[in-house]
């Protein structure tokens, strides 16, 4: 055999060693890919319902709070007009006090000086 056949023939055996390493790390990337596949899946079918689930629960709490606030404007402005009405309900009651403690002084004084 010359020596350019057995040249030949290592460069042969280097190529398909070669091709065999290409297709071999081909594989390891088709494998990868797929195991990524499962991975997007599995986040997809498992997490993502679960983000849509926290965000939809963040959305019922905003509701909340909004409905919160609401209710607790309203019931200061309630305790504001009660405040209000119990404040003239004391004016009132203290002019009620005055008005029949006069007229209690000009009865006495009227019966003080009849039975004089």
């Amino acid at each position: 055999m010359s020596p350019s056949a057995v040249t030949l023939r290592q460069a042969g055996a280097v190529n398909a060693q070669f091709k065999q390493q290409v297709e071999q790390v081909h594989n390891e990337i088709d494998n990868s890919q797929k195991k990524l596949d499962q991975i997007k899946d599995m986040l997809r079918g498992e997490i993502a319902p679960k983000v849509d689930s926290i965000r939809s629960a963040v959305a019922q709490r905003e509701q909340d709070a909004a409905h919160i606030e609401a209710l607790l404007s309203t019931a200061q402005a309630a305790l504001s007009e009660l405040e209000s009405a119990v404040n003239d309900l004391h004016r009132q009651v203290a002019s009620y006090a005055s008005q029949r403690w006069s007229q209690l002084e000009r009865t006495q004084a009227t019966r003080g000086s009849v039975g004089t």
